[in-house]
């Protein structure tokens, strides 16, 4: 839901229970602050693959910090790995692939703490 659409899951997990739906949609800072902390909870996840990856060229996509990320918050941080393991491609429910969302928010310049 929201602007990044968050699952309710990440919701609780990084705003707390006491949010209702209704609160997040209508506040940009909590849809904001809750990107924040999902990007950086996969970004500890992910930091090995991204120190070893990040700016190369893996199974024929460029991949970079942002890519990795973005593939992680919608096709989640495990089927990253998995990809970077032994390059299974998952797909979500319209079709869209891991490496298309790697592509698609590839080359961004983040600026999240560790």
């Amino acid at each position: 839901m929201g602007r990044y659409q968050m699952s309710r899951k990440n919701v609780d997990i990084f705003l707390g229970k006491h949010i209702t739906n209704k609160q997040f949609l209508e506040s940009r800072e909590l849809q904001n602050k809750c990107m924040l902390a999902l990007l950086k909870h996969n970004k500890k996840i992910l930091r090995k693959q991204i120190r070893k990856y990040a700016n190369s060229n893996v199974n024929g996509v460029w991949v970079t910090e942002s890519g990795i990320l973005g593939a992680a918050h919608l096709a989640g941080a495990g089927n990253v790995k998995r990809w970077f393991k032994n390059g299974k491609n998952p797909k979500d429910k319209l079709g869209t692939s891991l490496e298309d969302y790697m592509k698609l928010f590839g080359g961004y310049n983040l600026q999240i703490p560790n």
